[in-house]
């Protein structure tokens, strides 16, 4: 037990980095609404826009943003999935190597 003492207290120092990490993470989506509703809040005070005005604005802001994170992320598979297709095509286009003698006949089961 004493072998794995050094490797679980690596493990617990990556855990919390990896929890606070994680925490920032799925939190920034609510500091930047908060951050747009803020804004737009001192423009309805000072400039006289609509709040709907806002709250559109906000909203496009917010979803395009995690639109484009969202495809992003998966950018790396899309690679892999691509140089996976191409080698299925590969697989599919080759020649066999046991072919049907000549002569027999094709008849349906």
């Amino acid at each position: 037990m004493m072998e794995l003492q050094p490797a679980h207290i690596v493990a617990l120092r990556n855990s919390h980095f990896r929890a606070l990490v994680y925490g920032l993470a799925t939190s920034i989506s609510y500091f930047a609404f908060s951050a747009c509703m803020y804004y737009g809040g001192q423009l309805v005070e000072q400039e006289g826009i609509p709040y709907a005005d806002v709250f559109k604005v906000s909203q496009a802001l917010i979803f395009g943003t995690s639109s484009i994170a969202n495809a992003l992320a998966f950018a790396p598979n899309f690679r892999k999935g691509l140089v996976a297709a191409s080698k299925i095509f590969q697989l599919l286009d080759r020649k066999p190597r046991i072919t049907d003698p000549k002569g027999f006949p094709d008849d349906k089961w």
